[in-house]
């Protein structure tokens, strides 16, 4: 079973064109898959590197030396202001590497977000030198490794597999189960087609309680609610799609596009009250580090004007075949 939690960008129009199938599914299919292949080139190119990367920047990461003898901490902590978290703008592998598609590096989650937008805006050519200069800042040499990656091919097969999945997404009858099933395909096909940030263990809900967001995001129901207005048996239907994973697998909460720029105001706004409750959390470290991902979902979600959705284990499907 996979304990992680993948946040996926939801285009809302595309997906309910998915979702209702015939001729306007096809075009937003073509459209979404057009803009999926270079993201698909990059992300195959890093992934080729990734491990190679966290080698060359680990020791950057501050939580993975070993600690001071308890005398030098002691000594140390008279000379520093104590802060309630560790540097969460600092290198960790878990941010940078590993709950990022992409490992764009910026000092806040809008900077993250605003690069990401413009990366996948550029020929793909010009993306792992984007990357590297971004990553620079943190090491040189890690930049070099990116620079000297040699892009991903394109790939005729792994096209024709994601528009056949794409059409896959529309709800074939009306029942529970092909509603059930539809989701879950628009998860899978989004998670491959859009950039990711991963949550280790821990749900959306869950997160957004640690640091005391009170109203708890809903279910995938508002796309499918133009369908159900035009099959009617569909409505009620839509009460059954839950909010929350199930055993941490398939689809759990979404935010559409109004309720992110919502989340997003409500933690910017209250943003002591939020760190705080970080802080009080039984693992602050992992709830700050989970933040930050939000933060930077939410955000790359509002410059693009899209929903956010969380699934598990999309990521353990079979891989799609490649040239």
């Amino acid at each position: 079973m996979s304990v992680t939690t993948v946040l996926i960008p939801v285009p809302e129009q595309i997906a309910e064109a998915l979702v209702a199938g015939g001729p306007q599914a096809a075009t937003a299919a073509s459209s979404l898959i057009a803009e999926a292949i270079p993201l698909r080139r990059l992300v195959s190119s890093v992934d080729a590197i990734r491990e190679e990367l966290h080698a060359c920047l680990f020791p950057r990461w501050k939580a993975g030396r070993p600690p001071a003898a308890a005398w030098l901490k002691a000594v140390i902590s008279l000379f520093r202001r104590q802060r309630p978290l560790l540097d969460a703008d600092g290198y960790d592998p878990f941010v940078h590497l590993f709950g990022r598609s992409l490992p764009i590096d910026g000092p806040t989650p809008r900077d993250v977000a605003t690069a990401l937008r413009s990366l996948l805006a550029d020929p793909p050519e010009r993306g792992l030198a984007t990357i590297a200069a971004t990553i620079e800042r943190l090491d040189r040499r890690a930049a070099e490794i990116l620079r000297q990656q040699e892009l991903v091919q394109g790939s005729a097969r792994l096209e024709e597999q994601l528009k056949a999945m794409a059409q896959e997404v529309a709800v074939a009858e009306d029942s529970h189960s092909a509603l059930q099933r539809s989701v879950g395909r628009l998860a899978l096909l989004l998670s491959l087609t859009q950039p990711l940030w991963r949550l280790d263990g821990q749900s959306l809900p869950a997160l957004l309680s640690a640091v005391g967001m009170e109203e708890p995001p809903g279910s995938p129901a508002p796309l499918y609610e133009e369908l159900a207005a035009a099959r009617p048996v569909l409505g009620p239907l839509l009460t059954e799609l839950l909010p929350t994973l199930v055993a941490h697998e398939g689809t759990g909460a979404f935010l559409s596009s109004s309720d992110v720029t919502r989340c997003l105001g409500a933690i910017r706004l209250r943003r002591t009250t939020v760190m705080t409750n970080a802080a009080d959390a039984a693992a602050p470290l992992i709830v700050l580090r989970h933040l930050r991902l939000l933060e930077e979902a939410l955000s790359y979600c509002e410059l693009t004007g899209m929903g956010l959705l969380e699934a598990a284990g999309v990521e353990s499907a079979p891989a799609l075949a490649s040239d």
